[in-house]
């Protein structure tokens, strides 16, 4: 599985290398004259991988991501996260084709290589955007549920969303409509299960709404709230201890007769130049029959950020959710990062354990397609889901092209 892995990575790489070194070359032999010509200019990969008619009525654009992980576990004597002391993989390799037809619809479809089989189709939709500021979609998609999971991997602060997580719906088939003013944004959208095998999850219903009181070049203040609804016949609640080559703490297990589940969010974000606070805290009630116990469960998490060489976060409004870092200077930008996470599993006779993790980051991007990271997480899980203290330390990095 590794080496399957390690190959199709490789080939990712490969892809990109080539269409890099292509659209360079392509460019350095063009007339000036031709919008395509970028030998005065700084290199675009994002624009070099970007089709369009003359019109500008279709496009279609080519990209992907390649997340390389490696970590080290320590005190972790019985592998109870993982059964050697370093591991490594790719966590992501994905391509992606995406663009527009007819002018008022767009398309995206993405396939992870480096997801289960069953979970590789990530993002498979087509969306009409004929309607000032509304966008209907229809397809796989992420449920726009939390200010992290709205977050693309590509952006987020940490190499793993907060412990919370295990509560983010993810990836599920159904329609949405979207729309946002100047300072805020709505989403709503009605879900069935996963793409994957047809498996049939519930079918659920899900509310989203941003605000952004403050808003200037370098000053952002974000509210959110989220609430989704769903009738699933089982449910299983669990996360990794912020580490993805780590086996999971804390999980609830397969909770059987489940009438409905709804799950609250809510969410707040300030940026104030380098600098920044986010925080978000969820909680689900899982309504049983026969008689069965009813639990709740709950997490939430806040961290700070601060870019040594004098970035900010770039936030997007229509979304939102934050993007992309811009460096500064040809040296690139440097982020110094520390969270604290908690979720609890344990209520009304169900034993999934309790954790609480303090995860350290450091984050270097040498240009907008390129990010290192290393992060250490302090793991305290007490009790587990087997009833036992764990207290293991983690050191995991990552290297991370996006095109």
């Amino acid at each position: 599985m590794r080496k399957n892995s390690l190959k199709q990575g490789f080939t990712l790489t490969l892809f990109a290398v080539t269409m890099t070194a292509t659209a360079n070359l392509y460019a350095a032999n063009t007339d000036a004259g031709s919008k395509f010509y970028l030998r005065d200019k700084e290199f675009n990969l994002k624009d070099a991988l970007r089709f369009k008619s003359t019109e500008g009525n279709f496009s279609l654009r080519l990209g992907g991501r390649l997340h390389a992980d490696t970590a080290r576990f320590m005190s972790d004597n019985k592998h109870r996260l993982n059964t050697r002391s370093r591991d490594s993989k790719f966590r992501r390799a994905r391509l992606f084709v995406s663009g527009k037809a007819f002018a008022d619809w767009r398309y995206r479809v993405e396939y992870d290589f480096a997801s289960k089989r069953n979970f590789r189709i990530k993002s498979a939709w087509v969306g009409y955007k004929g309607f000032k500021r509304l966008t209907l979609r229809a397809g796989n998609m992420l449920e726009p549920f939390s200010l992290e999971n709205m977050t693309s991997s590509n952006n987020t602060t940490f190499m793993e969303r907060g412990l919370p997580k295990a509560f983010s719906p993810g990836y599920k088939v159904g329609t949405t409509v979207n729309t946002y003013g100047d300072n805020w944004s709505a989403a709503a959208g009605l879900f069935n299960g996963n793409i994957r095998n047809g498996k049939n999850e519930g079918w659920g219903t899900v509310l989203r709404l941003t605000a952004v009181p403050v808003k200037s070049r370098h000053r952002l203040l974000h509210v959110g709230a989220a609430v989704e609804y769903r009738e699933p016949k089982t449910v299983n609640y669990g996360t990794r201890p912020e580490a993805n080559l780590a086996r999971k703490l804390v999980k609830t297990g397969t909770l059987h007769d489940v009438d409905h589940t709804v799950t609250v969010g809510l969410e707040a974000a300030v940026v104030y130049d380098s600098f920044s606070l986010q925080g978000e805290y969820m909680r689900v009630s899982v309504a049983r029959k026969k008689r069965r116990s009813n639990p709740d469960f709950s997490g939430w998490y806040v961290y700070g950020s601060w870019f040594l060489t004098g970035e900010h976060r770039r936030y997007n409004t229509k979304k939102g959710a934050f993007k992309s870092i811009r460096p500064k200077s040809s040296y690139g930008a440097w982020e110094l990062a520390a969270r604290y996470s908690a979720v609890d599993l344990e209520n009304s006779g169900i034993t999934g354990g309790e954790e609480k993790d303090i995860t350290l980051g450091i984050n270097w991007y040498p240009n907008r397609n390129l990010r290192f990271m290393l992060n250490y997480v302090r793991v305290d899980a007490g009790p587990d889901r087997r009833g036992r203290n764990e207290s293991p330390d983690i050191i995991q990095m990552r290297g991370q092209l996006v095109f």
